[in-house]
Order: structure tokens, then C-alpha cells, then sequence
């Protein structure tokens, strides 16, 4: 209904404010050298999805586990993006600062229709647990891409040239 469609858009903006405001409130817990660890809890939000979406529960249930999942996995997602643009805006000089966020917020918004539109096919041909778990596996091989680049990324460089956020 466009009730609970109302509800679940308020969880995802609620997980993205949590994500934004843990941030703000205690930035020191916050670093690009654990960005992926943000990656990795975002992959672990869709865990609770897949195994409600593949048992026989209430809709109910299952939805309201979707909720906490999303607005966890938004929390995430919102934490990676601050600590990554930060970080940006810092390494960046002065004089580029504006293109370099142009065109990583342009790539980003790239992207997205081309998820949504794989996300949709998805729904039209895979079962939704299965869909839930291939997330799973692409973001969890996003990660450890991630977590090798900023290892070795962050193990050639000074640990007091990375600013923590």
C-alpha cells in the first residue's frame, strides 16, 4: 500500500540521517582506512532479506525485517559516502576540488540506472532470495577488492598522511 511504500522510503531516509549523524557526532571512529568495513556491514544488511524473503513468514514480518535491514544498509551506505568524499575533499588541492566531486557524484549518478535496471530484470527472472544473495556475493567481492586497494593502498603511505575524518 502507499502507506507502507511511505514507511519504507522513511526507514531508508532514517538509516541515511543515523549514518550521517554517527558520523558527525563521533568522526574520530570514522576513517578512510575502514571504508570497507562500511562496505562489508551494507553487505550484511541484505543477510536478514535474503533468509526472511526465503522462509515462509508473515508479510508482516518480512516486511518490517526489510525495513531494519535497508535502514541499516542505508546507514552504511551513508557512512561510506561521507568518509569517502571527505576524504576526497581533503586529498584533492584547493584548485580541483569542485571537478574531482563533479565527476565522482556524476559516476556515482551514472550508476544508478544501470543497477536499477539490472535490479529490475532481476525481479522479472530470479526468485527474490536469489536476487538478495547474488547482492550478497557482489557486494562481499566489492569488498575485498576494496579492503586489498586500501591496504595496500594505505600501507605504501604514512599512517599520519591519511587524516582521520
Amino acid at each position: 500500500s502507499n502507506q507502507l511504500m511511505g514507511f519504507a522510503e522513511g526507514a531508508l531516509a532514517l538509516g541515511g540521517l543515523v549514518g550521517g549523524i554517527a558520523v558527525s557526532i563521533r568522526p574520530q571512529l570514522f576513517s578512510i582506512q575502514k571504508a570497507p568495513r562500511y562496505l562489508l556491514g551494507a553487505t550484511l544488511g541484505f543477510i536478514p532479506i535474503t533468509v526472511i524473503m526465503a522462509v515462509p513468514v508473515d508479510a508482516l514480518i518480512a516486511y518490517a525485517v526489510i525495513l531494519v535491514s535497508f535502514s541499516w544498509t542505508m546507514a552504511m551506505c551513508s557512512v561510506f559516502s561521507i568518509v569517502g568524499i571527505s576524504y576526497l575533499q581533503m586529498q584533492t588541492p584547493k584548485d580541483l576540488i569542485g571537478k574531482v566531486i563533479a565527476l565522482t557524484m556524476s559516476a556515482a549518478n551514472c550508476a544508478l540506472p544501470l543497477g536499477q535496471l539490472v535490479f529490475g530484470l532481476g525481479f522479472d527472472y530470479v526468485p527474490v532470495p536469489m536476487l538478495a544473495g547474488c547482492v550478497i556475493v557482489a557486494m562481499s567481492g566489492i569488498t575485498v577488492v576494496a579492503r586489498r586497494t586500501f591496504k595496500k593502498t594505505f600501507t605504501l603511505n604514512a599512517p599520519d598522511q591519511t587524516p582521520k575524518i
